[in-house]
Formats: C-alpha cells, sequence, structure tokens
C-alpha cells in the first residue's frame, strides 16, 4: 500500500487534522524488481537519474510486513545507490514525524539522513548511524554535533521513529518505541535557521559493509504543533571515538553533555554502570553550557574483557533540580575487548589532500587509531594533488580496485571504506593469524644522511608463490609554509567535539596551523612490492631472511619524526602482516646484519679503496688458521657475488672486482666458521 494526502482546510476526511500531510509506502503495491524512481513520483535519486544502479529495486529476501522491501548494498567508497525520498515541502515549523522499519544483518551496518533543502546536497540536519557492533549514533549533519549514542537490534527488525518538533526545535529519536535522546538542532553557533528543518530522506550505503533492508516507510507533516520548552534539560551521549581495545587493557570513554533547556547547566550529576556492575558516579560543575551546547566530560578508563562490554551512562541533577526531560539522560555503548593475534598489525593507506574538503575526518581518525593500537596500526597518509605526495604511493592506492575517491581508507589491500568506520576493519584483521612476522632494524649516518633500513621476515607457515615485500618510510610533524599546505576544512565552524578540533579551525586552514602526521614519504620498493622478494630464500616454516635498502634522506625530512613501516604482500596480492617502528627506534635496535659482528674478526678485515669504481683490496689479518668465504648482496639483499677463500692465515690481500656491477651501495659478508662480520662498500663507476 501506498498513500500521500495533502489536507486543507476544508478537506478533513479520513480523520486528517487541518494542514497535514501523510505518506505511507510499504512496497506491496510494487513489482519485484521495480525501480522506485521510476513508477513513484515521491522517489527518486541523489542525482534525479532513476532506474540504474543509484535507484534501488523492491524486493522478497526480507519484509517487515508482507512480502517486500527495500534493500541497500553498498560497495568499496560508497554507493552506488543514492535513493531519495521527497517530503514534498521543506517544513521549518510545525510537527515532522518520520517512521521506518529496518532490518541490519549481523557484520553489516546502515546509514540514512535528512536532507534540509528540497536540493540535496545543501544543508545535512540529521545522519543517523548504525555500526556493526550494535552501536547506533546521530549527528545533526556534516560538521555538526553528536546529539546521541545507544544500541539497536542487530540481526532482526526494529522500528526507528525521528520525530521533530520544528516549531519548538525540540528532535526526539525513538527505537522500537524507546526514546533513545532529544535534542536542539542548531550549528556550532547556536543556529537553528539552517538546520531546524526537513525537505528529504536520503538512504545511501557509506561503504562495503553498509548492507540494509528498510521498510514500512511513513511520515506525517502537521502544521500545528505543541509548544515545547523546559527550564532544565541536560543530555548525556558517548563521544564518538575507538570502540574496541585489548582485552586487559584500559579504554577511556568521555561523554558528552548538552543542554536543550532554557536556563545555562552549571552542573550535573554523571553515573556510569558496566554490565559486570561496576558503577562511576561524580558530581560535575563549572560547566556553564549553553541552550544548544555540547562539552565533553572524562569519566575515566574502562578495563576491557574478551567480547562485550556495555556500559550505561546516565545524567541527573541539573543544576541540583530533576531534569524535566527524561528521554536523552541515558547514553548506553558497547566496548569490545578483543586478544589480537601475536606479532600482527595492519597496513591501513588513508587517500587524503589538503584541497579534499571532508579529509580532516581521515586525519582524525588516522590518529585515533594510531594513539589507540600503537604500533599495531601502521597508517600511512597517502597525499594526493598537494606538495606531501609522492606519485608511486599516491597512483598505486588510487588504482586499488573499487577506489572511489576521498577520503578513504585501504585496508590491508583489501577492503576500502570510510575513516570513520574503518576501526571494525582494524579489529578483525588483528584477529587473523598472520604467516610472517617482521622485524624493522636500521642504521644512520648523520654526515651523509644515509638511511639503511633491514626488514626480517620470520616465516611461522610455508609460503610460496608471488609473495612480496613492500616497505616505505612515513612522517608526523610535516609542515610547510606555501599555500599547497592550507588544509580546506568542510568542518569549520561545526558543533564542538564534532570533528576532533577542526570545527574550531578556519576554512582552508592556513599552513601555519596544520601540522601532519604519517605522510607516506618514501617507498623503497614499488606499490605492489618488490618481485621476487624471495627468490632464491628459505622460505620454510621457521626460517628467517633479511633483506636490506637504503636511501639517503632529503634535508627537508626529520628522521626524528619518521618510521619505517614494512608490509608482507600475500600471493593474494593482499598485505598479510606489516610492522612499524620509528627510525629511532630502529637505529637503537640496530642492524640485524651487524648485531651478530664478531668483533675479533671484524678486526682484522678491511676493504679498500672504499668507495671504488673497478676493484677494492680486501686484506684478511688472522693470527691462526681460519676457513673464509664472502658473500656480496645488493641494496635490496640479492646475493651478486661469492667467493670461498680456503682456509687463511697471517696478513693477505685480496681482489674484489666489481667491474660487472652498477654503481651503487653493497653489503660485503665475511664469515669464518659460525663468526662473520659485515662491510658496506660503494661502487661508483
Amino acid at each position: 500500500m501506498k498513500t500521500y494526502l495533502l489536507c486543507f482546510a476544508f478537506l478533513l476526511t479520513g480523520g486528517l487534522a487541518f494542514g497535514q500531510v501523510t505518506f505511507t509506502d510499504d512496497f506491496e503495491s510494487y513489482e519485484i524488481g521495480q525501480y522506485l524512481g521510476d513508477v513513484s513520483e515521491q522517489w527518486t535519486t541523489w542525482s534525479g537519474n532513476t532506474g540504474g544502479a543509484e535507484d534501488v529495486t523492491v524486493n522478497t529476501d526480507q519484509a517487515a510486513s508482507g512480502e517486500k522491501s527495500i534493500h541497500i548494498a553498498g560497495a568499496a567508497g560508497g554507493g552506488p545507490q543514492d535513493v531519495l525520498l521527497l517530503f514534498g515541502d521543506r517544513y521549518t515549523t510545525g510537527n515532522f514525524t518520520f517512521s521506518m522499519n529496518m532490518f541490519v544483518p549481523q557484520g553489516s551496518g546502515a546509514y540514512f539522513n535528512f536532507q534540509g533543502e528540497e536540493a540535496p546536497g545543501t544543508i545535512w540536519n540529521f545522519q543517523g548511524y548504525f555500526d556493526p557492533t550494535g552501536e547506533f549514533s546521530a549527528d545533526n549533519g556534516t560538521g555538526g554535533a553528536t546529539v546521541l549514542v545507544n544500541t539497536y537490534p542487530v540481526g532482526e527488525w526494529f522500528n526507528i521513529i525521528v520525530d521533530a518538533n520544528l516549531s519548538s526545535n525540540l528532535w526526539r529519536v525513538s527505537i522500537n518505541n524507546n526514546c533513545i535522546g532529544s535534542f536542539v538542532n542548531v550549528d556550532g553557533d547556536g543556529n537553528a535557521t539552517a538546520k531546524n528543518a526537513v525537505a528529504t530522506l536520503d538512504l545511501f550505503p557509506r561503504d562495503e559493509s553498509d548492507n540494509f533492508y528498510v521498510d514500512d516507510i511513513s511520515f506525517t507533516y502537521e502544521e500545528e504543533a505543541e509548544m515545547i520548552s523546559y527550564n532544565f534539560d541536560a543530555s548525556i551521549s558517548a563521544k564518538p571515538g575507538v570502540r574496541s581495545g585489548i582485552a586487559g587493557e584500559g579504554i577511556n570513554v568521555t561523554a558528552l553533555i548538552g543542554n536543550n533547556g532554557n536556563e545555562e547547566i552549571n552542573s550535573v550529576t554523571v553515573n556510569m554502570t558496566t554490565d559486570a556492575g561496576e558503577t562511576m558516579s561524580a558530581e560535575v560543575d563549572g560547566l556553564n553550557i549553553a541552550r544548544g551546547q555540547l562539552i565533553p566530560v572524562d569519566l575515566g578508563d574502562i578495563a576491557l574483557e574478551n567480547g562485550e562490554n556495555p556500559i550505561t551512562m546516565t545524567i541527573s541533577d541539573v543544576n541540583g533540580q530533576a531534569d524535566e526531560n527524561q528521554c536523552n539522560d541515558i547514553s548506553r555503548v558497547v566496548l569490545t575487548g578483543f586478544t589480537p593475534k601475536e606479532g600482527k598489525a595492519v597496513w591501513v593507506e588513508e587517500a587524503t589532500g589538503t584541497w579534499c574538503t571532508f579529509c580532516p575526518r581521515g586525519d582524525v581518525w588516522m590518529n585515533r587509531l594510531a594513539e589507540a593500537y600503537g604500533d599495531k596500526f601502521v597508517g600511512i597518509a597517502v597525499h594526493n594533488g598537494d606538495p606531501m605526495a609522492i606519485a608511486p604511493w599516491n597512483n598505486g592506492v588510487t588504482s586499488v580496485p573499487g577506489f572511489t575517491g576521498f577520503p578513504s581508507v585501504v585496508v590491508a589491500r583489501g577492503t576500502i571504506t570510510d575513516p570513520a568506520t574503518m576501526e571494525s576493519n582494524i579489529v578483525s584483521q588483528l584477529q587473523t593469524t598472520p604467516l610472517v612476522r617482521l622485524e624493522n632494524a636500521a642504521s644512520y649516518d648523520e654526515d651523509t644522511r644515509e638511511l639503511t633500513v633491514e626488514v626480517r621476515t620470520n616465516f611461522d607457515f610455508p609460503v610460496s608463490g608471488d609473495i612480496r615485500l613492500v616497505v616505505g618510510l612515513s612522517e608526523d610533524e610535516v609542515t610547510g609554509t606555501e599555500s599547497g599546505y592550507d588544509q580546506i576544512n568542510a568542518f569549520s565552524g561545526g558543533a564542538p567535539c564534532s570533528m576532533g578540533g577542526y570545527e574550531a579551525l578556519p576554512n582552508p586552514v592556513p599552513a601555519s596551523m596544520m601540522v601532519y602526521n604519517h605522510v607516506g614519504r618514501f617507498l623503497f620498493t614499488p606499490f605492489d612490492g618488490l618481485e621476487n622478494t624471495f627468490e632464491g630464500d628459505d622460505t620454510s616454516a621457521g626460517s628467517s631472511v633479511v633483506k636490506t635498502f637504503t636511501v639517503v634522506l632529503p634535508e627537508e625530512w626529520n628522521p626524528k619524526n619518521m618510521h619505517i613501516v614494512s608490509a608482507f604482500r600475500a600471493a593474494t596480492g593482499g598485505i598479510d602482516n606489516s610492522a612499524i617502528i620509528s627510525v629511532n627506534d630502529a637505529v637503537d635496535l640496530g642492524l640485524f646484519t651487524l648485531g651478530a659482528i664478531d668483533q675479533t674478526l671484524d678486526a682484522g678485515i678491511d676493504v679498500y679503496p672504499n668507495p671504488f669504481r673497478d676493484v677494492a683490496n680486501i686484506r684478511i689479518n688472522l693470527e691462526t688458521p681460519q676457513a673464509v668465504s664472502m658473500e656480496v648482496t645488493d641494496a635490496m639483499g640479492q646475493l651478486v657475488a661469492q667467493r670461498n677463500y680456503g682456509t687463511i692465515s697471517g696478513d693477505q690481500v685480496f681482489s674484489f672486482y666489481g667491474t660487472a656491477l652498477e654503481s651503487g651501495v653493497y653489503y660485503m659478508k665475511l664469515i669464518s666458521g659460525d663468526k662473520f662480520t659485515t662491510k658496506k662498500v660503494v661502487i661508483s663507476h
């Protein structure tokens, strides 16, 4: 059944009130496989092009009532479906009530928003996010505040209602007839003119993890609305952020306290309770929260157990008075504890650019996850079209199958997602047993600025096929003075706490105010990895292989802020495991091949001249007879020469001919029994 009724003062049939608009659609009147936009005047798409990939068809896979519903399923980078339901007008006063039934399968997410203008893309007034963890959160549009956080039923049909009293500017959200939050809809400056309005519904999958069904959509608009006003109305919700952590460790919980009433809020009582029975209560004063404002309150750390860790936050005693609106006095969030696999780290490449209006979102989430997971999170900000861009990395990331635009994140070269939704992919990856474990070590010559990197691959399982290493450098605290370092910022002027501080910065953010982290600076290898990386090496279980790479750091790069990042690319093309270490820590660790050098043997061997053009002399001076052999590898760790000198004693000189080798850095390893030394030599033809 589908109805759309416009009722005026002289038309009061059907029990409809003066100035009322009512719409319902349960999709039963459509044929299976029909595109909504082709047969309905109320349904269209973001671009207005109906009947194609952007539109949605009616199906019988799931239904809350009858047999039919619509199915929204995403692809990497978002879309392609982008379906609009037109509300018939832009409503700024009166009462607007929207309802729909939703089904979000296990492991999937969902999303919808309200547009504040009939032309889409002008104003986002309300956004609802359903994460795979069972968390529902809502904000009041791009750059807006998170106005509520609660839970929703995963894997079953549920009803969600958004009831907006536009005359009073009081919005309420209910799930299965339980009010889970209310808020006043204002922008970052407390202005309700643009935000307190509705015009269309937008159903859009954010990425390939969004997969949901919708049924029984309805809305009602009434010109007349009861005026509602509270003097004391505080709200509480969990601040957006990391929701998972390693079992046995602590995770921070921060609440957002808001004011929907007429009186300034100066004090509240906050309670936090875990399902395990832990309770925290705090009286928070000195708040000075005006109507429409939000402030964060740190509630401390929760020790995580394996699995779900639900917590409930409540608020009471507003300025010592009873809260007049209890709908928004509770927020429930589920934190997840897990145990990562030993030696596992996740390779994450964020596609970004200073020209990109929404890319500050990527910066915020990269920083949050790096702080939460430390060296288990190998994050690289791959810049495009700005002074920090490097072609091999940028061209590689933007060519990953399914890549659609900026900002987006490529996780382990297998999943493309929005930065704000990548955490579940990180957690899943960390619980996957890796084939190998990687270790990075280095040496650095401060005079020549030459950095030598060694990557040791420890094979826990036998591996064969086209396996490769990807090795590079990233840098934190990158700054610049030219205009290309100015960051375009769509979140400027947004509500406090809405986007990690970018809401308080101008648009664009001038270069003098910007500091960039995780910047991908250099690739030692091709983007897809060094071909035949392990050719001729033992890759059986229990073996270890060391590969060496060198680069001279440009003067503008600060090695104290740099990291070595390495990844093992499996034969499937995905990243199996990765590692990250600061250059400082890697230098302190020392090169693997140098760490076991026998000092007595090293003192008795010299190579000269160095650098050399064609021939170098190897002088070996041994007090007792010893069998000596030599292996020479290039900067990539490939064996290029070897020789067995037999048993040597006394002071002897041997010639090494480099005429057949290209100019570059080589490593000459001289071995005697279980002892060895390594000499770095440079050939310069």
